[in-house]
């Protein structure tokens, strides 16, 4: 490693460490000034609880059909165990890396050299996609519901839209933005620019993430309502304008583990439901979705080795 990159890599870390200091810094004043207390949480109704958890196994069944699509896009055999292996292992590294664009590394290892360029460019044009779904809906949150956090001004009617539509054409034409970069002549580029483009395949994934995107949104709503919260449309638009948020912080580790709950806490706390409701679903979310498939993917690894 040279003395550049090393210096780079320390002051990454340094940034993340700082930028975790004020995270928890936000959440303890956030708390403070609701008077936290554990009493007031209370587990109100269970059978909702049960069916946020129940949602489990579709959330990343959906996801599992994401990768499928990838596979078969790439004219890679069939192996069940193999699709299945590969896809737990990129459940592991995602969980280890910023915002789970890792997964990408536990998958390409069950998969020949020939194969490996259109399966991490696939895996990420998939992630591309949950993030433009959550984009997309983001934008749509704050235009039907501004009574809360970011609130659109004239200004916001012109940006937002626009940059959703730009996100879009990104995803589309992503071909396009890859030839802005051959004049370096860049192997990776030219061996990206020289796989098929499958439309098809790509609004699959656009699809599969906005069908992702309402199981999880549904996850969080249910958790709320578990814990005492009330169903309703402006907390259904409140929950898409946190997803919306949370995507643009960094990731410091395990899923932006911590502050996705001082987000939530900021964008629904006081409104939704008390911090303290807030924080338990939040984490709850955070559990159910990612902790327990993760401690799963690695089981069912360490028992096939």
């Amino acid at each position: 490693m040279d003395k550049t990159t090393k210096i780079k890599r320390i002051t990454f870390f340094v940034l993340k460490i700082i930028l975790l200091i004020v995270v928890l810094g936000l959440m303890y004043f956030q708390l403070q000034k609701s008077d936290f207390s554990l009493q007031k949480i209370e587990l109100q109704h269970y059978s909702t609880l049960f069916l946020a958890v129940l949602l489990l196994p579709l959330n990343w069944y959906i996801e599992f059909l994401k990768w499928k699509s990838i596979l078969k896009s790439q004219g890679v055999a069939r192996d069940n165990d193999k699709e299945k292996n590969s896809f737990y292992a990129g459940i592991v590294t995602g969980m280890l890396t910023p915002n789970m664009l890792g997964n990408f590394l536990g998958r390409i290892y069950y998969f020949e050299k020939k194969h490996r360029i259109g399966i991490i460019l696939l895996t990420l044009m998939s992630n591309y996609a949950q993030f433009l779904i959550t984009i997309l809906y983001g934008i749509l949150a704050f235009f039907l519901f501004q009574g809360k956090s970011l609130q659109v001004n004239e200004t916001g009617f012109l940006l937002l839209p626009g940059l959703g539509l730009l996100l879009l054409l990104c995803y589309f034409y992503y071909d396009k933005f890859f030839l802005l970069f051959s004049i370096f002549k860049s192997k990776t580029v030219k061996r990206i620019l020289a796989l098929k483009k499958d439309t098809n395949m790509l609004t699959a994934l656009l699809v599969l993430s906005m069908l992702r995107y309402f199981v999880f949104t549904a996850q969080f709503t249910l958790i709320l309502h578990a814990f005492g919260a009330e169903i309703s449309f402006n907390v259904i638009f409140l929950i898409m304008q946190y997803y919306f948020i949370l995507i643009f912080f960094p990731s410091l580790f395990l899923g932006k583990f911590i502050i996705r709950d001082s987000v939530a806490m900021m964008v629904l706390g006081g409104i939704v439901a008390s911090n303290e409701i807030v924080l338990v679903a939040s984490l709850s979310v955070w559990v159910i979705n990612l902790l327990v498939p993760t401690i799963f993917a690695l089981v069912i690894l360490k028992n096939k080795k």
